[in-house]
């Protein structure tokens, strides 16, 4: 079960977010997420991610709580071989970085790292092999907020038997 710090949810005049650098407009994109409704109800913060990823980022997962805890669903393939990165206690995520560009015709996550204020590097992951235009990305997370949720694009892959991800984007909350 979640542990549920408070009884009151976000209010939503301290969220603050950065948007995904695009939304799924393209062949290869098969939606839009947003898990800020689902995670602002709980007052809950993001303490760990689940990642999955090869040449690209093919998936990406929050986990809520003191004792990490899938509270929305993952984003892209999760299915075998995922990375758990988890904050140390008394330490908050300060950067998720990385690369977008296209890989084999789509435009997609190709790397991501995380860091935190106490100077932990999770990451790189995305080998990016096979990817050209890349450009670099940074969702940097001030000293007085946190991570309440994710958003972005799920996009295919493989002529549409894999799932990947094609952007990403966080919601923010002052840490009060």
């Amino acid at each position: 079960m979640l542990e549920n710090s408070s009884s009151q949810p976000f209010h939503s005049s301290l969220l603050r977010s950065i948007p995904p650098w695009r939304s799924a407009s393209r062949w290869f994109d098969l939606e839009d997420f947003d898990d800020t409704p689902i995670a602002q109800s709980t007052h809950l913060f993001v303490s760990a991610f689940l990642v999955r990823a090869g040449d690209i980022v093919d998936g990406i997962q929050a986990l809520h709580g003191a004792k990490p805890a899938p509270l929305t669903p993952p984003h892209g393939n999760l299915a075998v071989s995922q990375a758990k990165i988890e904050l140390e206690p008394g330490d908050q995520w300060s950067e998720i970085s990385g690369f977008s560009g296209e890989w084999f015709g789509g435009d997609y996550v190709l790397q991501l790292t995380f860091c935190t204020h106490q100077g932990k590097v999770y990451g790189p992951f995305g080998s990016m092999n096979y990817a050209h235009n890349i450009r670099p990305f940074h969702l940097v997370i001030q000293p007085d907020e946190k991570i309440v949720a994710l958003s972005g694009v799920v996009s295919t892959g493989d002529n549409g038997k894999n799932r990947h991800l094609g952007a990403l984007g966080l919601a923010l909350c002052k840490d009060e």
